[in-house]
C-alpha cells in the first residue's frame, strides 16, 4: 500500500469524484409524484361521484357527478406505480448496502490474508456492445508445488483497475483456492476506491432504503382510502371492478413478496454469489511457460501495444 500512496490511477480520480447530494436531489421529482398520490387518495372519498345518495340509478345524475369529480387517476394505478418504485429502491438499497459492502470486505480480505505468486496481468482494451472496458485476465503459475512442477498455469478473467498490461507482477490468491488470483496492484487501487467511495455508497444506500420504506407505506394508505370508496360505492349501488380493495391487497402482497423479497433482495444476493464465484473460483488450467499465457499474446497489435508496459519490483 505504501508504494502507491503517492500515485493515483486516472480511473480512480474519475470514478471517485461523485457527490451523494446529486443523487438525493435527483429524487425530488419522485417525491412530488408520491405527494400527489397521497393528496389525491386523501381527497378521493370527498369527490361527488363517491357521495351519491343511496340507491341512485339516474344515469344523468351519475354522469353529472362524474363530470363534477373531474379527471380521476385510478387508485389501483397509484398502487402499481408505488409498488414498482418500492421494488426498484429495494434493489438499489441492496446493491449499495449489501453488494458493494461485501465486495469491499472481500478486497480487504485479499490484502490481509492472501498469499502472493508472480504472474501476468493483461489489459484488453475492448469496448464492444457486450463487453465492459476495464476487464482483462491474469495468468500465474499454479500455487500448488506439485502442479507448478508440471508447468501448470492458471488463466482467468479479472477486473482491471490499472489499464495497462503488466508482466511478472505479484498475484494474490487465497490459501486453498488456487483460482482466486487477482493482481495485487489492482486490488490495492480497488481498496483505495472502496475506502473513498464507501461513505457515499452508505449514504445513498440508506437513502434508497428510506425510499423503499416510504414507497411501501404509501400503497397501504391508498388501499385504506380504496376501502372507504368501495363501501360508498356499495351503498350507492355502484361497482368498480378495477379500483377494488381486495384486488389491491392481492397486488400489494405479490409486489412485496415476489418483487421486493425475491427480486429486490434475493436477486442481489444471487448476483453477489455469482460475482464472488467469478472473483474467487473461475479460471482455466494450461500447461506451459507463463510467458505463453498472457503478455506475448497481446503485444502484436498497435492498439493493444499502446497499453503495454513492463513493471519491475524491488
Amino acid at each position: 500500500m505504501a508504494r502507491i500512496s503517492y500515485r493515483e490511477s486516472t480511473r480512480f480520480v474519475q470514478e471517485s469524484d461523485k457527490s451523494p447530494w446529486r443523487f438525493a436531489l435527483a429524487t425530488i421529482p419522485l417525491a412530488i409524484v408520491m405527494i400527489y398520490f397521497i393528496v389525491e387518495a386523501y381527497l378521493r372519498p370527498q369527490k361527488p361521484f363517491y357521495n351519491l345518495p343511496s340507491g341512485t340509478t339516474d344515469d344523468a345524475v351519475i354522469r353529472q357527478a362524474a363530470q363534477d369529480s373531474g379527471s380521476l387517476v385510478p387508485l389501483m394505478d397509484m398502487v402499481y406505480v408505488s409498488c414498482a418504485f418500492c421494488v426498484a429502491w429495494t434493489m438499489a438499497a441492496s446493491y449499495f448496502l449489501g453488494y458493494l459492502g461485501a465486495r469491499a470486505k472481500l478486497i480487504s480480505k485479499y490484502l490481509e490474508e492472501a498469499k502472493s505468486v508472480l504472474g501476468n496481468v493483461v489489459y484488453e482494451d475492448r469496448y464492444w456492445a457486450c463487453e465492459f472496458r476495464y476487464y482483462g485476465y491474469c495468468s500465474y503459475t499454479h500455487p500448488d508445488p506439485e502442479e507448478a512442477k508440471k508447468g501448470t498455469v492458471i488463466r482467468k478473467q479479472v477486473r482491471i483497475y490499472e489499464p495497462y498490461t503488466r508482466e511478472l507482477v505479484p498475484i494474490l490468491y487465497f490459501p486453498g483456492k488456487p483460482y482466486s488470483g487477482q493482481g495485487k496492484e489492482d486490488l490495492e487501487y480497488a481498496d483505495l476506491i472502496c475506502k473513498q467511495d464507501r461513505p457515499r455508497e452508505v449514504f445513498e444506500g440508506r437513502l434508497c432504503l428510506l425510499w423503499a420504506i416510504f414507497t411501501a407505506v404509501i400503497p397501504l394508505y391508498i388501499l385504506h382510502q380504496m376501502a372507504i370508496i368501495d363501501e360508498a360505492e356499495f351503498w350507492a349501488g355502484l361497482e368498480d371492478t378495477y379500483d377494488n380493495v381486495n384486488t389491491g391487497w392481492l397486488v400489494y402482497g405479490l409486489f412485496m413478496s415476489v418483487g421486493v423479497m425475491l427480486f429486490g433482495v434475493g436477486g442481489t444476493i444471487l448476483c453477489w454469489f455469482y460475482r464472488r464465484w467469478w472473483i474467487v473460483s473461475q479460471g482455466n488450467l494450461h500447461v506451459g511457460d507463463i510467458s505463453m499465457h498472457g503478455v506475448e499474446g497481446v503485444s502484436g497489435s498497435e492498439s493493444e501495444a499502446e497499453h503495454y508496459h513492463k513493471m519491475s519490483y524491488a
